[in-house]
């Protein structure tokens, strides 16, 4: 094997090597991506639950002030 030989061999399992890493970092990242998105799924799934509580409350007490009202 020549010397350039080597060298392209060389310089292909870096690549090789390389390309590995960064897939696997692309994979971590979609990983995290994907956790963050379901946990900011079910934070968001859970204030509306808590908005929905709310509106039912302030529409209760604004008949209760409106019925008071009226007397």
């Amino acid at each position: 094997m020549t010397e350039t030989e080597k060298l392209l061999l060389c310089a292909l399992e870096r690549l090789q090597n390389d390309s590995k890493t960064q897939q696997q970092v692309l994979l971590d990242s979609f990983k995290s991506l994907q956790a963050m998105y379901e946990k900011t799924r079910q934070e968001n799934q859970a204030l509306a639950n808590h908005c929905t509580r709310l509106n039912r409350q302030v529409e209760g007490l604004s008949n209760t002030v409106n019925r008071l009202a009226r007397l």
